[in-house]
């Protein structure tokens, strides 16, 4: 995945009571090579509808000290299920969401 094909990064999740779906995630857009903008909330149908538009997701690792320094992680992609579609960075063909490399959220997503 070019860097430059990337039109925004997830840095967190908060799964619904089941640990299933997505119920929301914190989104930033990709400014340039060495910005991102501030974060903002997306609930799942956003992020789904996004990514049926050919928005290019990415997951961002950030650093466990809260630096600004941060890696882009791996491509976001709809993989669809037994006619259901569900939201990985691994493609596995898997009844669940999946995002490798961000920080799961047990409370709200401001």
């Amino acid at each position: 995945m070019d860097i430059d094909e990337i039109d925004y990064l997830i840095t967190s999740v908060k799964y619904d009571k089941k640990d299933q779906l997505f119920e929301k995630v914190r989104t930033h857009e990709h400014m340039d090579d060495h910005a991102v903008g501030y974060p903002f909330p997306e609930d799942r149908d956003q992020l789904l509808k996004k990514l049926e538009e050919g928005y290019c997701y990415a997951t961002l690792i950030t650093p466990e000290d809260d630096q600004f320094d941060y890696q882009v992680g791996k491509k976001v992609s709809l993989v669809e299920v037994e006619g259901e579609r569900f939201i990985r960075t691994d493609g596995e063909k898997t009844k669940r969401d999946y995002l490798e490399d961000v920080i799961i959220i047990q409370d709200k997503i401001p």
